[in-house]
């Protein structure tokens, strides 16, 4: 086989092995990095399958659309990959400094921790209502120094 001289190849070795985890995070690069190596360093996971949009976990939080319409939307793509991809266990990620919350859903950065907590809370439920037997856990990716912390929070 041939390669073509502008193709990058990637320093890793392609595996057909499928995770059964799934992490939820917003886009957000400033996070990006860190959440990839939480995966692998923390969670064990040296793949796994990925929804990232802005604001993470809270697409999947509303009562109404955009945020909560499993047939379109976030929920709906968050939900394919549970079913298609035989997931078993969900970790959703939320962050300090959230623009999508502070911006988009105009809570104040004093109370945004408060809120990503409740709202983690209300997604885990939800899930754990629509797929029983999917396992969920939470964390809050929080800035410290010059690095970034992951806090476990309850769910139930």
């Amino acid at each position: 086989m041939t390669h073509s001289k502008d193709a990058w190849l990637a320093p890793v070795e392609y595996s057909d092995e499928q995770s059964t985890d799934l992490i939820v995070y917003c886009g957000d690069g400033r996070f990006g990095t860190a959440i990839e190596s939480f995966a692998k360093g923390r969670l064990g996971l040296p793949r796994c399958a990925r929804l990232v949009v802005p604001g993470g976990p809270v697409c999947l939080a509303g009562e109404t659309p955009p945020f909560y319409e499993v047939k379109t939307g976030a929920a709906a793509q968050f939900y394919f990959l549970v079913d298609a991809l035989k997931i078993q266990r969900v970790h959703l990620i939320a962050h300090d400094r959230c623009a999508f919350y502070i911006q988009k859903l105009e809570v104040p950065e004093a109370n945004l921790r408060q809120r990503q907590i409740e709202d983690l809370k209300k997604i885990a439920s939800r899930v754990r209502h629509d797929r029983p037997n999917l396992a969920v856990d939470s964390w809050v990716a929080e800035v410290r120094n010059d690095t970034v912390a992951f806090l476990e929070t309850p769910t139930q």
